[in-house]
């Protein structure tokens, strides 16, 4: 596994889009993982997840047709957690309505631009530690070149009520697993 792509804390009321180069000429797949920081009072969400042949260019197109897209509108697109019996995390990420969030006013997604609109959340509990973690992993790619592959993505970390301690939302990265 390499680590392709991470931001720890909190970045505001807003969506945030990354672009990541990824060149890889063996079969490969990309997790996300979320952590959990010292509390669960913020929220972190994926949105428009969107691969492109070559490298990124400087303003990514959104979600299209190209294997691994997905707005999350409909349903997951083949991006799943990993199953229990491989111990790579300790949580789920669930597709869920924005508003759905802590957020105040609730969380609209990227897609509509509405609460009722779609995202990728980590799941909570009450059961949840600090340091839990969630990994959203998508399906195998299948490559036929060695050719580099831009993949975008819209994320969302905000933290609404800081603990006492200071901001403790925790982290969002972003893995290349070859498969």
């Amino acid at each position: 596994i390499s680590d392709l792509w991470s931001l720890n804390g909190e970045s505001g009321n807003s969506w945030h889009q990354a672009a990541i180069t990824i060149a890889s000429s063996t079969l490969f797949r990309i997790v996300f993982e979320a952590t959990v920081g010292r509390n669960h009072l913020g929220d972190i969400a994926v949105d428009d997840v969107s691969f492109s042949l070559g490298s990124c260019p400087s303003a990514p197109q959104t979600a299209a047709h190209h294997q691994g897209d997905c707005n999350f509108e409909t349903d997951e697109c083949g991006w799943s957690n990993v199953g229990s019996r491989e111990l790579m995390d300790d949580i789920d990420w669930s597709r869920v309505p924005a508003e759905n969030s802590r957020q105040q006013p609730p969380l609209k997604d990227h897609t509509t631009f509405t609460g009722k609109g779609y995202v990728m959340m980590p799941m909570r509990s009450t059961v949840q530690r600090p340091g839990d973690r969630a990994w959203l992993v998508s399906r195998p790619f299948n490559v036929t070149s060695a050719d580099n592959r831009c993949l975008t993505f819209w994320y969302f970390m905000n933290e609404p009520i800081i603990d006492p301690a200071g901001p403790s939302l925790g982290s969002l990265r972003v893995y290349v697993n070859v498969a």
